[in-house]
């Protein structure tokens, strides 16, 4: 039986399958020697020469191919826009043997690449070299719009080392994120950017323009061709390897002001709510709401300012509790301002049909609770409700949902569709709820007339009630104010550049200075404030003029028992004295 093996086994090794290592192919391979055009004599007629002998490996890498090499002459032409780059022959540039072919592979910066259309040359000292055609970015790309690939047009990377035959499609957009027709000039080139680092980027962080360059939405970074190229995988565009650059000094600049911009709305935010709070007066119902989206507004802001400043910082689960939050908190704002438009709406409808004041707020707060649960509940349920979609299986059952994905790659909703699904398509729908309350309402004191004419001359008038309206023109300018910063903000988000929305992202980010300064325009809140701002004063003074009292007390008391103490020291030291001299004058 041994015997029987072992007979298997040398007829399988004779024939190539005892050994798990054999390569099938001839004991000689085709090669090319370098013999340029200007030295012809450089190449010998021999195509076996014993003293030209660059090391082959096979193609699993594991060994030195020893067998015979048919060295021909070749004189590599490079075709126009490209140039001809030697690589020294090392452990990393290698020729290596594929089915009786060598082939050149080297490192290209971050991933090998392979290619037969190469020549060897010997240098002195036995180094070799291999010559290959690489591309002029410049001379190619001046008249022609160039996409660069990491490896050749039809190729995709295998682990971000190799590369591998794949057909790959380009997706262009505008720079506003928009899909955009492929150009009639495009050049898709091998290539890879020769910068000191490079770092990767998805496909969601950047568009691919039109012009061949790469563009970041969220830095406002523009990556031309001679610093990127596409990596795909698997028949998809995945990402890019990029070199790394700072922000523009605009960016840079329009980062500082908006996080000093949201610390300073943070502050009135919190100096309006504290009025409300020890001002039993504002906190009717107007106030009451108010007063929500201001605290909704102060949550938001206080999570972008944790934007601004430590997201870099953030791991994965705190990137998404903050991606909530701020989720959550922004569509409060929005609610809070939709509840404060309908109430004023409630309340100018009643009162232009002459409804008592009274009958109309008789039910206040029972409307409030109404109202909170619509304020507070209706962003809970879309939060939740992206989150629920996070967690459901990635099926092709539920491949039509659309995820938020927050905190899977960034701490807010990655790209537009997520964007406009879970947030701008929400905020749209309130505001035009809002213009359509708001539109209403002008429109019935429009119809009004006389009487608001009664009211801009500060008439008393049984049918309005000068409160409510006041609070109307506050709604308002309110609406104005959140319409204005947010389509600015839309507009910032789907045409992006720096240094035209610099002033209105830096005032989006004092939207709670702007909402303090609506507050204290009205002179009735003025006087409230000022009212008791002196009464705290007063307070204060009162307190400290009793602890200046006490602590007078305190030592006047010190200063007469220590007096008092003195005093009677003496008398002691007088007595004493008299009982001396009178025992003197007795013993005498």
């Amino acid at each position: 039986m041994i015997v029987l093996v072992t007979v298997v086994w040398m007829i399988m090794s004779i024939i190539g399958l005892g050994s798990t290592t054999s390569i099938k192919y001839s004991q000689q391979a085709e090669g090319w020697k370098c013999c340029m055009d200007s030295q012809p004599s450089a190449c010998s007629v021999n195509k076996q020469e014993s003293n030209f002998t660059p090391p082959i490996f096979n193609s699993n890498l594991s060994e030195a191919w020893t067998g015979l090499v048919s060295w021909t002459p070749h004189s590599l032409q490079c075709p126009w826009g490209f140039e001809i780059t030697y690589y020294n022959l090392t452990k990393l540039n290698k020729l290596i043997l594929e089915e009786d072919t060598i082939k050149l592979e080297w490192l290209d910066i971050i991933l090998f690449k392979k290619t037969t259309d190469f020549c060897v040359e010997r240098l002195p000292k036995e180094i070799y070299r291999a010559a290959v055609c690489q591309p002029r970015l410049n001379t190619i790309c001046n008249n022609s719009t160039c996409v660069i690939k990491c490896c050749d047009p039809q190729e995709a990377e295998i682990q971000s080392v190799g590369c591998l035959s794949s057909n790959i499609s380009l997706d262009y957009k505008s720079i506003s994120g928009s899909p955009a027709d492929s150009p009639t000039d495009q050049v898709v080139i091998s290539s890879v950017p020769p910068c000191g680092s490079i770092v990767f980027r998805y496909s969601y962080e950047y568009y691919l323009l039109t012009d061949g360059s790469l563009y970041e939405p969220e830095t406002s970074i523009t990556y031309d061709s001679n610093s990127y190229c596409l990596a795909t995988k698997y028949q998809e565009n995945f990402g890019a390897f990029v070199c790394p650059r700072l922000p523009s000094e605009i960016a840079t600049v329009k980062d500082y002001f908006q996080t000093v911009g949201v610390m300073i709305s943070a502050i009135f935010l919190t100096l309006t709510i504290t009025f409300h709070i020890f001002i039993p007066s504002l906190r009717d119902m107007q106030g009451l709401c108010f007063l929500c989206h201001m605290s909704s507004l102060l949550v938001a802001d206080l999570s972008l300012f944790t934007a601004y400043v430590y997201t870099p910082q953030l791991s994965k689960i705190h990137c998404f509790i903050h991606g909530i939050i701020l989720q959550y908190s922004f569509l409060a704002v929005f609610f809070w301002l939709n509840v404060m438009c309908l109430d004023i709406w409630r309340v100018i409808k009643a009162t232009a049909h002459s409804i008592p004041l009274t009958g109309i707020l008789a039910s206040d707060g029972k409307r409030f609770k109404l109202y909170s649960v619509y304020a507070w509940g209706g962003p809970m349920i879309i939060t939740v409700a992206g989150i629920i979609l996070d967690t459901l299986p990635k099926v092709p059952a539920y491949s039509h949902l659309i995820r938020p994905r927050i905190g899977e790659r960034s701490c807010w909703l990655p790209s537009d569709k997520e964007r406009l699904a879970h947030f701008y398509g929400i905020v749209a729908l309130l505001f035009v709820m809002n213009m359509l309350l708001l539109g209403h309402t002008v429109i019935m004191l429009y119809k009004a007339g006389s009487a608001f004419r009664c009211f801009a001359s500060q008439v008393t008038v049984s049918a309005f009630n000068r409160n409510h309206l006041e609070g109307f023109w506050q709604r308002l300018t309110l609406f104005i104010l959140m319409a204005l910063c947010w389509v600015t903000e839309v507009l910032s988000w789907k045409f992006p550049a720096p240094g035209v929305w610099f002033a209105t992202d830096v005032l989006n980010s004092l939207q709670g200075f702007i909402v303090f300064l609506i507050f204290i325009n009205s002179k009735k809140k003025r006087e409230m404030v000022k009212q008791t701002l002196n009464g705290a004063v007063n307070t204060v003074s009162s307190a400290a003029r009793k602890l200046s009292k006490s602590d007078d007390l305190v030592a006047t008391w010190h200063v007469n028992t220590s007096s008092l103490s003195l005093s009677v020291n003496e008398e002691e030291l007088r007595t004493k004295k008299s009982l001396t001299e009178n025992q003197e004058l007795s013993s005498n």
